[in-house]
């Protein structure tokens, strides 16, 4: 499939709705024509958490009607339920391949989407400018500590960013995961981002199975259940 394409699914399903983001103070609709949607603007901006449905109580589904897993113990939640609980959204049922992509790490080494192949990607896209990205980081590194011997690969792709900002946000932060450099913002473009921070979840044979803009805890029970779900 053309990455073209894919990129536009990826934005369609982002902005087929609104979301709330952070250009010079103000709220602003991203629910664009596609066209205008997949051009990266010259600085991304950071985004507020998205105001997301509340999840249900009592593993119940958003209709508020008790799910299979809530009503029988011994029925194992879907992936949809699964997602529900960790606080994403979720792509799996679209089938939708990850597009590959190719960065560099700060110590100049390539690294390749589709290396990882296998493995559960937690793929996040952030800039040292932003706050939200700031604030998830901990969590983030807390996650990768648990994963780092399991098949989770964690990669956190900065973007449009010059590798000596980034070099020296982490020599003031102990964090130990994966970076990566995304300074002209191809990457980001590819993968229709238009506010950071935005996570991917992608599942051992390269799908996208689910996504969140906007920052978040990831050292939770909730997106450990996933984890270990997609590894399974």
């Amino acid at each position: 499939m053309n990455k073209i394409y894919i990129s536009f699914i990826i934005i369609g399903f982002f902005f087929g709705g609104i979301f709330l983001s952070c250009d010079s103070g103000r709220s602003t609709s991203q629910g664009q024509g596609k066209g205008q949607q997949a051009n990266l603007p010259q600085k991304i901006s950071q985004t507020e958490t998205p105001q997301r449905e509340k999840a249900p109580q009592g593993n119940q589904s958003s209709s508020g009607v008790p799910s299979a897993s809530s009503a029988n113990p011994l029925v194992q939640p879907t992936p949809s339920e699964l997602f529900q609980r960790a606080g994403l959204s979720y792509m799996g049922n679209r089938g939708i391949s990850a597009p590959d992509f190719s960065v560099k790490s700060l110590e100049g080494k390539s690294l390749k989407l589709s290396d990882f192949r296998g493995k559960v990607v937690f793929l996040n896209f952030w800039a040292t400018w932003c706050p939200p990205c700031r604030a998830e980081m901990p969590s983030i590194e807390t996650l990768y500590q648990r994963y780092k011997n399991q098949a989770v690969q964690v990669l956190a792709v900065s973007v449009q960013e010059e590798p000596s900002v980034v070099k020296v946000f982490l020599s003031q932060n102990s964090f130990t995961f994966p970076i990566a450099l995304d300074p002209n913002g191809e990457v980001a473009q590819l993968y229709g981002i238009r506010g950071i921070p935005t996570t991917f979840i992608i599942d051992p044979k390269g799908t996208l199975q689910g996504a969140l803009v906007g920052g978040k805890d990831w050292a939770t029970p909730d997106v450990y259940t996933l984890l270990d779900s997609l590894m399974k």
